[in-house]
């Protein structure tokens, strides 16, 4: 069986407007949020909804998308466009790692440091120790 497209995934013809292309993925993100549907593959379905949805929205891409459908060099859903590669994945176990070093480690300067010394450094109080030489 062959991989549904974006628009099929979407539930919208190829000449929807970027609007229809808005409310069907809304519709759809509310059936199959992993959060609240009960359907066993719902989070594959949701990833597959917004992988459609990103190529979709965006002109540039549809169009390279709507080109490979005519070609028919676009077997599957992703069908060569690139989607983003989302590394960058937060979640309450690792939101703050990078802010503050290991335990043990050496601190050295940061931004934040030297944007504190900009706006702060002439208006040490008395107990502040004088700043190294530089």
């Amino acid at each position: 069986m062959a991989e549904p497209t974006h628009y099929e995934i979407l539930g919208i013809a190829a000449e929807a407007s970027p609007a229809g292309v808005r409310r069907a993925y809304r519709h759809k993100a509310r059936l199959f949020h992993p959060d609240v549907s009960r359907v066993p593959d719902a989070a594959a379905r949701f990833a597959r909804l917004n992988a459609a949805y990103e190529v979709l929205s965006d002109p540039a891409r549809r169009r390279e998308y709507d080109r490979l459908l005519a070609s028919g060099a676009a077997p599957a859903a992703h069908a060569g466009v690139p989607v983003h590669n989302h590394t960058a994945r937060f979640n309450w176990a690792n939101i703050g790692a990078d802010a503050a070093p290991p335990p043990g480690a050496p601190r050295g300067r940061t931004d934040l440091d030297e944007m504190y010394d900009a706006f702060f450094r002439d208006r040490a109080g008395p107990d502040d120790p004088p700043d190294a030489p530089g």
